[in-house]
Protein backbone atom coordinates (compact mmCIF):
# COMPACT_ATOMS: atom_id res chain seq x y z
CA UNK A 1 0.00 0.00 0.00
CA UNK A 2 1.43 3.37 -0.98
CA UNK A 3 0.97 6.03 1.70
CA UNK A 4 1.35 9.82 1.68
CA UNK A 5 1.55 12.38 4.48
CA UNK A 6 2.76 9.86 7.03
CA UNK A 7 5.43 9.99 9.69
CA UNK A 8 8.01 7.23 10.02
CA UNK A 9 7.64 7.06 13.82
CA UNK A 10 3.88 6.59 13.51
CA UNK A 11 4.41 3.79 10.98
CA UNK A 12 6.88 2.14 13.36
CA UNK A 13 4.20 2.18 16.08
CA UNK A 14 1.59 0.82 13.65
CA UNK A 15 3.88 -2.04 12.58
CA UNK A 16 4.58 -2.92 16.24
CA UNK A 17 0.85 -2.95 17.03
CA UNK A 18 0.11 -5.10 13.98
CA UNK A 19 2.85 -7.47 15.18
CA UNK A 20 1.18 -7.74 18.59
CA UNK A 21 -1.94 -8.81 16.71
CA UNK A 22 -0.08 -11.59 14.89
CA UNK A 23 0.60 -9.77 11.61
CA UNK A 24 4.02 -9.33 10.07
CA UNK A 25 4.11 -5.92 8.39
CA UNK A 26 6.99 -3.68 7.45
CA UNK A 27 7.39 -0.34 5.74
CA UNK A 28 9.83 1.55 3.58
CA UNK A 29 9.77 5.30 4.00
CA UNK A 30 11.19 8.29 2.16
CA UNK A 31 11.39 11.40 4.31
CA UNK A 32 9.63 14.44 2.94
CA UNK A 33 9.38 17.97 4.27
CA UNK A 34 7.93 18.11 7.80
CA UNK A 35 5.49 15.26 8.30
CA UNK A 36 5.03 14.73 4.58
CA UNK A 37 6.77 11.34 4.30
CA UNK A 38 5.92 8.83 1.59
CA UNK A 39 5.88 5.13 2.40
CA UNK A 40 4.96 1.63 1.34
CA UNK A 41 3.34 -0.62 3.94
CA UNK A 42 3.54 -4.34 3.15
CA UNK A 43 3.14 -7.86 4.53
CA UNK A 44 6.67 -9.17 5.14
CA UNK A 45 5.58 -12.80 4.89
CA UNK A 46 4.48 -12.44 1.26
CA UNK A 47 6.30 -9.37 -0.05
CA UNK A 48 9.77 -7.89 -0.36
CA UNK A 49 10.15 -4.15 -0.91
CA UNK A 50 13.42 -2.35 -1.58
CA UNK A 51 13.74 1.37 -2.12
CA UNK A 52 15.40 2.20 -5.43
CA UNK A 53 17.35 5.37 -4.68
CA UNK A 54 19.39 4.61 -7.81
CA UNK A 55 16.29 5.13 -9.95
CA UNK A 56 15.42 8.30 -8.09
CA UNK A 57 18.96 9.55 -8.77
CA UNK A 58 18.68 8.66 -12.46
CA UNK A 59 15.64 10.92 -12.81
CA UNK A 60 16.68 13.65 -10.36
CA UNK A 61 17.60 16.07 -13.13
CA UNK A 62 16.53 19.65 -13.97
CA UNK A 63 14.50 18.26 -16.90
CA UNK A 64 12.63 15.68 -14.82
CA UNK A 65 12.21 15.56 -11.02
CA UNK A 66 13.70 19.05 -10.56
CA UNK A 67 11.67 20.52 -13.45
CA UNK A 68 10.12 23.93 -12.87
CA UNK A 69 7.07 25.67 -14.28
CA UNK A 70 7.51 28.93 -16.24
CA UNK A 71 6.70 30.72 -12.94
CA UNK A 72 9.66 28.95 -11.29
CA UNK A 73 7.69 26.51 -9.12
CA UNK A 74 9.05 22.98 -8.76
CA UNK A 75 6.85 20.21 -10.15
CA UNK A 76 7.64 17.95 -7.17
CA UNK A 77 7.83 19.76 -3.84
CA UNK A 78 7.60 16.23 -2.39
CA UNK A 79 9.94 13.88 -4.22
CA UNK A 80 8.46 10.54 -5.41
CA UNK A 81 9.26 7.22 -3.78
CA UNK A 82 10.71 4.55 -6.10
CA UNK A 83 10.61 0.93 -4.91
CA UNK A 84 11.02 -2.52 -6.36
CA UNK A 85 8.42 -4.94 -5.02
CA UNK A 86 8.25 -8.70 -5.19
CA UNK A 87 5.18 -10.65 -4.16
CA UNK A 88 6.44 -14.11 -3.30
CA UNK A 89 3.25 -16.18 -3.12
CA UNK A 90 1.82 -16.34 -6.61
CA UNK A 91 0.09 -18.97 -8.72
CA UNK A 92 2.66 -21.53 -9.82
CA UNK A 93 5.16 -20.16 -7.28
CA UNK A 94 6.40 -17.56 -9.77
CA UNK A 95 7.06 -14.30 -7.92
CA UNK A 96 5.46 -11.13 -9.25
CA UNK A 97 7.96 -8.26 -9.54
CA UNK A 98 7.10 -4.65 -10.29
CA UNK A 99 8.21 -1.09 -9.64
CA UNK A 100 6.07 1.10 -7.44
CA UNK A 101 6.16 4.88 -7.59
CA UNK A 102 4.36 6.77 -4.84
CA UNK A 103 3.72 10.47 -5.40
CA UNK A 104 2.08 13.37 -3.60
CA UNK A 105 1.35 16.23 -5.96
CA UNK A 106 0.52 19.83 -5.13
CA UNK A 107 -2.97 20.17 -3.67
CA UNK A 108 -4.54 23.54 -4.35
CA UNK A 109 -6.90 24.51 -7.19
CA UNK A 110 -5.13 27.73 -8.12
CA UNK A 111 -3.48 28.13 -11.55
CA UNK A 112 0.04 27.76 -10.10
CA UNK A 113 -0.83 24.42 -8.45
CA UNK A 114 -2.58 23.17 -11.61
CA UNK A 115 0.53 24.08 -13.65
CA UNK A 116 2.71 22.18 -11.18
CA UNK A 117 0.47 19.09 -11.42
CA UNK A 118 0.43 19.30 -15.23
CA UNK A 119 4.23 19.46 -15.33
CA UNK A 120 4.50 16.62 -12.80
CA UNK A 121 2.10 14.50 -14.89
CA UNK A 122 4.20 15.05 -18.04
CA UNK A 123 7.39 14.16 -16.14
CA UNK A 124 5.82 11.05 -14.58
CA UNK A 125 4.55 9.86 -17.97
CA UNK A 126 8.07 10.26 -19.38
CA UNK A 127 9.67 8.45 -16.43
CA UNK A 128 7.20 5.55 -16.61
CA UNK A 129 7.76 5.18 -20.36
CA UNK A 130 11.52 5.12 -19.80
CA UNK A 131 11.28 2.64 -16.91
CA UNK A 132 9.22 0.27 -19.03
CA UNK A 133 12.04 0.26 -21.60
CA UNK A 134 15.07 0.22 -19.29
CA UNK A 135 14.00 -1.76 -16.22
CA UNK A 136 11.47 -3.91 -18.06
CA UNK A 137 9.15 -4.33 -15.08
CA UNK A 138 5.51 -3.33 -14.78
CA UNK A 139 5.08 0.01 -13.02
CA UNK A 140 2.42 0.81 -10.42
CA UNK A 141 2.00 4.56 -10.02
CA UNK A 142 -0.05 5.64 -7.05
CA UNK A 143 -0.42 8.14 -4.27
CA UNK A 144 -2.23 11.44 -4.00
CA UNK A 145 -2.59 13.27 -7.30
CA UNK A 146 -4.84 15.89 -5.70
CA UNK A 147 -7.04 15.96 -8.77
CA UNK A 148 -9.26 13.71 -10.86
CA UNK A 149 -7.54 11.80 -13.62
CA UNK A 150 -10.08 13.33 -15.99
CA UNK A 151 -8.75 16.83 -15.25
CA UNK A 152 -6.68 18.75 -17.79
CA UNK A 153 -3.75 18.95 -15.38
CA UNK A 154 -3.32 15.15 -15.37
CA UNK A 155 -3.94 14.68 -19.09
CA UNK A 156 -0.39 13.50 -19.76
CA UNK A 157 -0.95 10.53 -17.44
CA UNK A 158 -4.45 9.83 -18.70
CA UNK A 159 -3.35 9.84 -22.34
CA UNK A 160 -0.13 7.82 -22.11
CA UNK A 161 -0.26 4.35 -23.68
CA UNK A 162 1.98 3.01 -20.87
CA UNK A 163 -0.59 3.55 -18.12
CA UNK A 164 -4.11 2.46 -17.37
CA UNK A 165 -6.17 3.67 -14.48
CA UNK A 166 -7.70 1.55 -11.73
CA UNK A 167 -9.68 4.57 -10.53
CA UNK A 168 -10.27 8.16 -11.56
Amino acid sequence: VGLVEVEEGALDRLVRELGRRGLSYGHRTVNGPGRQDLAILFDRTTTKVELRSDLFSDYDTPELLRARTPAGQTAFPRKPLFAECEILEQVGNVPLRFLMLVVHLKAFGDPVSRARRALAARVLAEIVADLRQTVELPVVLGGDFNDLLTSDSLGALRDTPDLFSLTL
